[in-house]
């Protein structure tokens, strides 16, 4: 990418973990390795429509080496299927060498919510020449 300020070059990566069926209250998918320091972008989470969680609301943690990424953690409102962007990182940048866990710390209270996927966004700037 050319830019007023140089050329940059993007290193971009999603992590991204599935919860095929009902979700429960627990860790999800493998814990994935950072093999390099990532700068944190978003997160999105996902439910298909006709899925929603109903009741109340369905949450999710993400957390790096054993500690959430998140001061308000991301959530998909009770009816809704796509997160409500309330979500407030704590972290923003990920170091290499850690490990990732994505866990569910709350599903809907009626309907739990079906085949959620979650991803965080990231990138890293690996070449900047003014």
């Amino acid at each position: 990418m050319v830019t007023d300020w140089g050329v940059h070059v993007f290193f971009e990566r999603s992590l991204t973990w599935l919860a095929a069926g009902d979700v429960a209250v627990q860790f999800y998918g493998p814990a994935l390795y950072v093999k390099r320091d990532l700068d944190i972008e978003s997160v999105q989470l996902y439910v298909p429509v006709g899925s929603e969680p109903t009741g109340c609301s369905l949450i999710v943690d993400i957390e790096d080496d054993g500690a959430s990424i998140f001061s308000t953690t991301p959530e998909i409102d009770a009816g809704q299927h796509l997160k409500d962007g309330n979500e407030v990182f704590s972290a923003t940048t990920i170091a290499a060498g850690s490990w990732m866990r994505m866990r569910v710390l709350q599903k809907g209270s009626t309907l739990p919510g079906t085949d959620l996927t979650v991803m965080l966004n990231c990138m890293k700037i690996l070449v900047w020449v003014p």
